[in-house]
This record gives structure tokens, C-alpha cells and sequence, in this order.
């Protein structure tokens, strides 16, 4: 009974010990930014069978943050390709990862998919591949109702901050101004209209006609704006690793709904 007892004992300190190791490596990732120790601390826990797949999963991901963060990209795609390993479908979350390692890891993702295509077994893989690629497209078409009011917010929706940041403030700034001197031009056209007096006549003729030109410019530069804002979101705005991990997705969603209703016996 001590035995069986001081067994337990033991298990339940290492168990312990390992979730506190496991959250400490999580603070320096995340909030402490020490990718060395994290590194160290997580190669004493990345072969312990003992781990399930999540915890496995995390520990991947954060050596991969932290090796590109230490300038070895190439280790980090490895850690990565080891999270697909795992689970196949496994998608970062975009609340708490950089775009850039986003970027990576997709690229990643795409190659694994192309060199190892996935063979869907259970109704529950071809549903979270199903769910993914809908993810997606929804995250998509927001992104373009978005974009329609304020150009550059589609773009910001998508991840391109910078790209979105640029667009957005030279649009409402050009907004702002086009709808003052709409309203200028037409105080200034009243005004005008209302002159009498053939001393002021040409002076506010001339006030007008200069609100008109530059209410003009701002109408045809937002307009261009607004266009060109549109046309980068729909043709140059998606990664290529993206649009090929989405092109072999529905490849694959296809393929193994052809296989699953081959398989179905026909009495």
C-alpha cells in the first residue's frame, strides 16, 4: 500500500511539475519574449511520450516562434511541419500569432499538403476541412463589404495592416475634405449668385470657381482612390501560399468525398 501510494505520489509531482514547466515556457513566448529558455526548457519536454497532442502541439508552435524570432527560419518550418504531423488540420490562432509567422506557417502548411495529401478517414476530418475553407471564404467576403465603405479597412481586415493603415487614412482624410468643399462650393456659389454689387462680382466669382476645381480634384482622387482600393483587395491582397493552400483543400475535400461514396457497398 506505501508503494502504491508513494507511486502515485511520485507521478503526481512529475505531472506537476511538467504543467508548471509547460506554462512558465508559455510566459516567456508570449509575454516575456526569452526564446532561448524557451527553446532549452521545451527540449526537455518535446520527447516525452507521455504528452498529449495539444500540449505537444503548443510546445511546437512556440519553438517555431521562438527559432524564427532567433533568426533560423528553417529550424522553425521544421517545428512546424511537426505540428501537421500531428494534426493535420491545425490552424493557428490570428488573435495571438504575427501575421508573418501566420504567413509562414501557411506556407508550410501548403507544402506539407502538396507533398502529403490528405486521406480523410473519419467524417470529422472532411468537416473540420469543410469548416476551415468556410472560415475562410466568410473572413473574405467581409473583408470586401468592409473595404466598400472605407477603402483600406478590407485590406486591414485581411491582415494587411500596413497596406490597410495607408489606404484608410488617405481615404478619410480625402473624404473629409471632399465633403468640405462641397459644402463650401455651394456657400460660395450662393454667395456669388447673390452678388450685386459688379465690384464683388468677379472676386467671388473667382472665390467659387477655385472651391469648384478643388472639390472636383477631391471627388475624382477619392473616386480613383476607392477604385484602386478595390481592385488591390480582390487581385493582389491574397498570399500565394494561401491561395494554394485553399486550391488543395477543396482538391482534397472533392477527392475524398469521390473515395467515401465509391466505398459505400451497392446492394
Amino acid at each position: 500500500m506505501k508503494k502504491l501510494l508513494l507511486t502515485l505520489f511520485l507521478f503526481a509531482a512529475v505531472l506537476y511539475a511538467q504543467e508548471s514547466t509547460i506554462e512558465r515556457i508559455k510566459k516567456l513566448c508570449y509575454e516575456e519574449y526569452d526564446y532561448e529558455k524557451v527553446i532549452q526548457l521545451s527540449n526537455e519536454l518535446i520527447n516525452n511520450t507521455e504528452l498529449d497532442d495539444s500540449t505537444r502541439i503548443d510546445l511546437f508552435f512556440m519553438r517555431g516562434i521562438s527559432l524564427y524570432a532567433l533568426g533560423n527560419e528553417n529550424l522553425a518550418r521544421v517545428n512546424f511541419e511537426n505540428i501537421l504531423k500531428i494534426r493535420k488540420t491545425y490552424t493557428p490562432d490570428v488573435r495571438k500569432v504575427s501575421p508573418k509567422i501566420l504567413l509562414i506557417f501557411n506556407e508550410v502548411k501548403a507544402e506539407f499538403i502538396r507533398q502529403n495529401p490528405m486521406q480523410a478517414t473519419t467524417p470529422e476530418d472532411i468537416a473540420k476541412i469543410i469548416s476551415l475553407a468556410a472560415e475562410r471564404e466568410s473572413k473574405i467576403k467581409n473583408a470586401a463589404v468592409k473595404n466598400i465603405f472605407i477603402p483600406g479597412w478590407g485590406h486591414f481586415s485581411k491582415g494587411s495592416a500596413t497596406k490597410g493603415m495607408i489606404l484608410g487614412g488617405l481615404s478619410t482624410a480625402n473624404l473629409a475634405a471632399m465633403v468640405y468643399f462641397i459644402f463650401d462650393t455651394n456657400n460660395k456659389q450662393a454667395v456669388y449668385l447673390k452678388e450685386t454689387n459688379k465690384l464683388f462680382v468677379e472676386s467671388k466669382y473667382s472665390s467659387y470657381n477655385s472651391a469648384y476645381k478643388v472639390r472636383n480634384s477631391l471627388i475624382l482622387s477619392y473616386a480613383a482612390l476607392w477604385v484602386y482600393s478595390q481592385i488591390d483587395l480582390h487581385f493582389f491582397s491574397n498570399s500565394l501560399p494561401e491561395a494554394q493552400l485553399n486550391e488543395t483543400m477543396n482538391n482534397q475535400i472533392k477527392e475524398n468525398t469521390v473515395s467515401i461514396s465509391i466505398s459505400i457497398p451497392m446492394n
